[in-house]
């Protein structure tokens, strides 16, 4: 590690590694204490359905950045994926059955907004965040429990969706 930032330090002109941050960046680093954005999940989520959700985390994931002419001051002007997944969580905390295929696969966007949460509805790309996540639920409804035999046996994520 300490090649490669010296490598970038000594030839870029546009960026600089602080040396000195580094070792109490790493002293930090080790004691920090976190746990798995799902680990709570796992109480009252079956395995499938924790992966249907992190298959909806992930698809609706992207592109975090504020509507800076909104004069709302409701509205946060930055949100970002950890916010997103923690009203996810929450929602399905409340109905588990949210998580149900053949629930997901009726999914209306007001459904879908309701999930995600009120400050999330302004949120830049939000239809197309939805018909990603329809897509997304549409070929794990298609594909069946062949699905996730497929998920364990795929040697790329590429494959899965073909």
């Amino acid at each position: 590690m300490k090649n490669i930032l010296e490598y970038v330090n000594e030839k870029n002109d546009y960026v600089s590694v602080n040396k000195y941050k580094i070792e109490s960046f790493i002293e930090n680093v080790s004691n920090w204490q976190y746990n798995y954005w799902m680990d709570d999940l796992k109480t009252f989520l079956n395995e499938k359905k924790r992966i249907i959700f992190a298959f909806i985390c992930e698809t609706i994931n992207f592109c975090f950045w504020g509507n800076e002419n909104n004069d709302d001051s409701n509205y946060k002007k930055y949100v970002g994926s950890e916010e997103l997944f923690y009203n996810l969580k929450q929602a399905i905390k409340s109905d588990p059955t949210i998580l149900e295929i053949d629930n997901l696969i009726n999914l209306t966007e007001d459904d879908f907004k309701n999930m995600i949460g009120e400050e999330f509805i302004r949120l830049p790309l939000l239809q197309e965040r939805f018909k990603m996540l329809k897509d997304t639920i549409s070929i794990i409804y298609n594909k069946n429990d062949d699905f996730y035999k497929d998920l364990f046996s795929m040697n790329n994520d590429l494959d899965l969706i073909i």
